[in-house]
């Protein structure tokens, strides 16, 4: 064998080294063609990430990819002019190289960001540059705008099956837009995860309601009331395609420094067992979960099928 002759395939490829210099020998010696699955955990800045771009287009069948890239160079205030040839102009080119790679996969059906800066005010452009409809979109620990949300609705097809949305601030935007959106894929969402988003009750019911193949649902760590699980329950009594539901504890069962007081959450969703599931439908899996401990990490789950 020549040196520098070295070709190797792989159909999944899983990267998590922190040095880019590393991972850019990795590409090169791979049949890039071969890949299926891209899983890139990386720690790097924006212009690493752009430099990955160029390796990753030739992955012509890639199906799959995650980009958790951790990306330490952001963009400032988009209303600021950056002066010619400074850091902001600069980032800006890497984020539309960015973008644009995913104009480049054919193939692609699942997309995954976790923890990226470049997504914020630029959902519409990334939305766009897809040329197949994905099966499943992940956005984890990300800052989007009200545009981005916007975008959703102005998706161009509706073939969705898994959407997750965890830890995205939700908060101060108009959900509309996202409302719009579950009624567009109500007929192919088969999971629905919006895990830490801190929105204020069920206020995406009754589109919610509407999502009739829907298996799973997962709402944990969003600040609702005491009457928000049981308009979810009378909202989700007819979706008989429900497996796994997990629904957060209502806010009321924590004490003014935040943390649960365990006999107000036993009582609470006992009087739910008994007031509301009993009427309104049958026992599944139905699972409330608090926010996690401040010393340990770990939930208190209330499963409506068992005990606490």
């Amino acid at each position: 064998m020549r040196r520098g002759s070295l070709k190797l395939c792989c159909v999944r490829l899983r990267i998590g080294t922190e040095l880019g210099c590393i991972v850019k020998k990795v590409f090169k010696i791979l049949q890039r063609e071969f890949i299926k699955e891209l899983e890139l955990n990386t720690v790097c800045d924006l212009s690493t990430l752009a430099h990955f771009v160029p390796f990753i287009c030739k992955m012509s069948h890639l199906h799959k990819i995650m980009l958790p890239t951790h990306a330490s160079t952001c963009l400032q205030d988009p209303t600021h002019t950056p002066a010619k040839g400074s850091t902001t102009d600069r980032n800006k080119k890497y984020v539309h190289k960015i973008i644009s790679l995913f104009s480049k996969l054919n193939c692609l059906k699942h997309a995954t960001t976790d923890d990226v800066c470049f997504l914020n005010d630029h959902m519409k452009q990334l939305l766009r540059c897809l040329k197949t409809p994905l099966e499943s979109l992940s956005i984890s620990f990300c800052n989007i705008s009200q545009s981005d949300l916007e975008s959703f609705a102005q998706w161009g097809y509706y073939q969705l099956k898994h959407l997750y949305l965890r830890g995205v601030n939700l908060s101060d935007l108009n959900f509309m837009p996202l409302k719009v959106f579950l009624q567009s894929v109500a007929d192919t969402l088969l999971t629905l995860e919006l895990e830490d988003c801190r929105m204020k009750d069920p206020v995406l019911l009754p589109a919610l309601s509407q999502c009739s193949l829907l298996t799973s649902i997962n709402l944990y760590d969003n600040e609702i009331s005491t009457s928000a699980p049981k308009d979810l329950l009378y909202h989700t009594a007819n979706l008989t395609q429900l497996t796994k539901e997990l629904y957060p504890a209502p806010k009321e069962i924590y004490n003014h420094f935040g943390y649960i007081r365990v006999e107000t959450f036993s009582q609470c969703c006992t009087e739910l067992k008994s007031k509301t599931l009993i009427t309104v439908r049958q026992l599944r899996s139905i699972c409330l979960g608090s926010n996690p401990c401040y010393g340990c990490g770990e939930r208190y789950f209330y499963e409506l099928e068992t005990t606490l």
